[in-house]
């Protein structure tokens, strides 16, 4: 007969990564949706002022625009881009922690380093994937936009940034060289579904009782 094994640990887990996917989806095709909707209305905007259509214009009593109808619907692309781009970056650091306090939590470490912890997640018999670090230094990034970070995320995870030649430059802010598009996060999503427990994985062993 074959045990019946189910972790309760893993199925939490893994309903949570569940969630967090569905939620992101759901975000991602909205934003995705008004940022295609601003570039139509640009679009159709322009071919309509080569076709003919006069410009919607604002002009001053020197005869100089100070606003044109362009400027509006690109500036709406740019917010929409824009938009898009946070929501993916705070899903990243949703998806992460996720990971994280569920490790402290099957492990009891409080305190420590990614390293640390996802050694101890290992050492019960649970799965890292080899993405975690690259996860880990994005999170970082994200939440801290140092130098420091920079370069880790740039040795780690490297297609997450873009601008990158510009780092030397005094001023540089290493939170506008992150890029990421929607397989960067379905991407976080697997990393984090494979470091970890689901419901068929055996439980740590507990000493017996004497």
């Amino acid at each position: 007969m074959v045990a019946f094994v189910f972790n309760a640990h893993g199925y939490a887990y893994q309903q949570g990564v569940l969630s967090l996917q569905r939620a992101y989806q759901s975000a991602n095709d909205a934003l995705t949706t008004e940022l295609d909707v601003a570039k139509e209305q640009a679009a159709t905007y322009d071919h309509n002022v080569e076709n003919g259509m006069p410009r919607i214009q604002q002009v001053d009593d020197d005869g100089y625009v100070i606003f044109d109808e362009a400027d509006a619907l690109n500036m709406n692309i740019s917010a929409a881009d824009a938009a898009l781009g946070e929501m993916r970056k705070a899903f990243v650091l949703a998806i992460y922690h996720h990971w994280e306090r569920g490790a402290r939590l099957w492990t009891g470490l409080k305190h420590g380093k990614m390293t640390t912890i996802a050694g101890a997640v290992e050492a019960l018999g649970y799965p890292i994937a080899p993405g975690l670090l690259g996860l880990n230094n994005l999170a970082n990034l994200i939440k801290h936009a140092n130098p420091e970070g920079g370069l880790k995320l740039q040795a780690s995870w490297p297609s997450t940034l873009h601008l990158t030649n510009w780092a030397g430059v005094p001023g540089f802010d290493w939170q506008d060289a992150i890029y990421l598009h929607d397989s960067h996060v379905h991407e976080a999503i697997d990393i984090i579904g494979a470091s970890g427990p689901t419901t068929r994985t055996l439980p740590p062993k507990t000493p017996d009782a004497t």
